[in-house]
């Protein structure tokens, strides 16, 4: 059950419950150690527009190959997360 609330069920990333925990995290550990980090937002632009003239299932396809790109230049230590249906952080 928590890897339904915390995972998106399209692409499988860490969805927005888990980016507020992390930020959580990272905050407390900002406090003890200075040690920085940072939040990136992508979203998809005409998102709807694509929703409305290739149907669901062809945007689903999309948002998991966009997923998988956007996964493929993270360093070991970044995640990324799903925030909405169009965006990513």
């Amino acid at each position: 059950i928590k890897y339904i609330v915390t995972y998106d069920q399209l692409t499988g990333l860490p969805n927005l419950d888990s980016l507020e925990n992390r930020i959580r995290e990272g905050i407390a550990d900002f406090s003890k150690t200075n040690k920085e980090f940072a939040l990136s937002i992508v979203s998809i632009r005409n998102y709807k527009e694509l929703l409305g003239l290739h149907g669901k299932d062809i945007t689903d396809q999309l948002i998991k190959q966009i997923s998988h790109k956007i996964s493929s230049y993270l360093n070991i230590d970044e995640v990324l997360f799903k925030l909405e249906s169009e965006e990513f952080g």
